[in-house]
């Protein structure tokens, strides 16, 4: 699987995948890409807990889609 899926069905057990979405701070609802983000357990500004996405981009970050890491170069790069 390398298409884009919808974030509905993204796994929420620690794997790192890369992530589509909207960046709500920005005036025209720009959309982002973000590489090897995980689920797991956040805290907000407010010192508040809870389970989300660990991109570090805050609230106004809306994952859409997501897509499994690609397999890494069959060599080491030297």
């Amino acid at each position: 699987m390398s298409e884009w899926q919808p974030i509905e069905t993204a796994p929420k057990d620690g794997t790192e995948v890369d992530l589509w979405g909207i960046n709500h701070e920005d005036y025209a609802k720009q959309r982002l890409r973000l590489v090897n983000v995980a689920f797991g357990r956040v805290t907000d500004f407010m010192g508040q807990e809870r389970d989300d996405w660990l991109h570090g981009r805050g609230e106004w970050f809306e994952p859409t889609h997501w897509m499994p890491l690609p397999a890494p170069p069959a060599e080491d790069c030297k």
